[in-house]
């Protein structure tokens, strides 16, 4: 390989790394948006008909949009996923390197996810004949969303932060510190999986959630994407 082909392949790594890490940002922003800005509390579990169709009526374009922002977070989830690969193979042993591509095939997992979820959310707030009848089989699909979505995503995101926290442990890619914190959110999002399902079942919301899962998964990922940037800056 001459020397101008080694430092144009070069050059294609470092803009494949880059632009998967500002297209994980663009990511965890947007997902910030939906979840704790756009998204609404659902109907509480003693509201009759009329409160469950006012609550679907009243937030429907604000579902629209949260679903389309969500749609665009999952068509750019494969730039993140190729740009962290990328950065992982780059200079990785056989382990690290599967290690990464079970990190990618779990991102294939929450498209398929997100996109499925995307749908219940769709048809819970459309304006179907059978809702004017039986409202509350909004609530239902609304929950299912929520539950199903919520427990399954938390796995799968375990899977991801898991595969990229020892990929990038091995492969030095990652600082140590970023890796271990990536090993903490993996954990704790496993724990936020079974919560969830206790939750729907009548128990006791779990607040690892809150006090452990959402902080680390947030440096983990924006640490990830900081470090993909510097990477490719070279």
């Amino acid at each position: 390989m001459s020397m101008h082909t080694s430092h144009e392949t070069t050059q294609r790594h470092a803009w494949v790394v880059r632009l998967g890490g500002l297209a994980g940002l663009f990511i965890i922003g947007l997902i910030l948006v939906v979840n704790f800005v756009l998204i609404p509390q659902g109907p509480a579990g003693d509201a009759g008909p009329e409160e469950i169709a006012a609550f679907f009526s009243d937030q429907a374009a604000s579902m629209a949009f949260a679903n389309g922002l969500r749609n665009l977070a999952l068509f750019l989830l494969p730039l993140w996923a190729v740009g962290l690969y990328s950065l992982v193979a780059r200079t990785a042993d056989a382990a690290a390197k599967a290690w990464a591509a079970m990190g990618v095939v779990a991102f294939a997992a929450v498209m398929a996810l997100g996109m499925v979820n995307n749908f219940i959310q769709t048809a819970a707030f459309a304006e179907l004949y059978v809702f004017a009848e039986h409202p509350e089989l909004r609530r239902l699909l609304w929950s299912l969303s929520g539950v199903g979505f919520g427990g399954a995503s938390r796995l799968v995101w375990a899977a991801i932060i898991a595969s990229f926290s020892v990929a990038g442990w091995q492969s030095g890619a990652f600082p140590r510190w970023l890796c271990i914190v990536g090993l903490l959110s993996a954990v704790s999002s496993l724990i936020t999986a079974v919560a969830i399902a206790e939750l729907w079942a009548g128990g006791w919301p779990v607040y690892v959630d809150l006090a452990v899962f959402i902080p680390t998964i947030l440096i983990f990922q924006v640490g990830v994407c900081v470090q993909m940037l510097r990477r490719a800056a070279g």
